[in-house]
């Protein structure tokens, strides 16, 4: 866990950046500014960027059980009717997951887990095709936005290829329109099915 000293001094950091930043702003009179004031801006910029908060992904493992199922719980919670209901089943759930994956990561932003990608290169749809399947991917909602669902996708769409598959499919609930126009936006298609609940959405590689 990300201590309280480690955060503090990355906010004063941070603090320290931007004051230099409005320092040069305002001594500078931009956008009058100089080239040489405008190339000392842009490092300080640059290094402000590197120590705001970064995104480390790394594989699933038994210790990180608890974390991923109250992030999975927290990732649902505007839409409970496609999570689960306790924690409990969302054990079960992220078991089930870890026995039927090729590719399960988490991702950690500034140290705290933020989301995860649960992708099995082994899966058959319902015609009988091989196809990467992207069984679960979940972000908490305070790190919504930030390219955590998006990197996390990137790496399942880049595992598949490694395997040689040329279709990307999930299931996503036909209700949670955040989720959809998200995939929809990363490239996936609607395809007009939809089971019990759940729209079949798919992507060619």
């Amino acid at each position: 866990m990300t201590s309280v000293f480690y955060l503090y001094q990355k906010l004063i950091i941070k603090i320290g950046c931007f004051i230099k930043v409005g320092r040069l702003l305002y001594k500078n009179n931009l956008p009058y500014a100089n080239l040489k004031a405008f190339g000392e801006i842009g490092l300080w910029l640059y290094i402000l960027l590197i120590v705001m908060e970064k995104i480390k992904i790394v594989p699933f493992n038994s210790q990180m059980r608890e974390e991923v199922i109250s992030l999975l719980m927290d990732a649902y919670q505007d839409y409970p009717q496609y999570g689960e209901a306790t924690r409990k089943q969302a054990k079960k759930y992220i078991n089930w997951l870890k026995n039927h994956s090729t590719l399960f990561e988490v991702a950690y932003m500034d140290g705290r887990p933020a989301g995860f990608i649960v992708a099995d290169a082994n899966w058959k749809d319902l015609k009988g095709k091989k196809v990467g399947e992207i069984h679960e991917l979940a972000v908490r909602k305070e790190f919504w936005d930030r390219g955590i669902g998006k990197k996390l996708l990137e790496r399942a769409v880049k595992h598949f290829r490694e395997r040689g598959l040329d279709t990307a499919g999930l299931w996503a609930g036909d209700k949670n329109e955040r989720a959809i126009r998200f995939y929809k936006k990363n490239g996936f298609q609607d395809t007009g099915l939809v089971y019990y609940g759940w729209l079949r959405m798919e992507r060619k590689l």
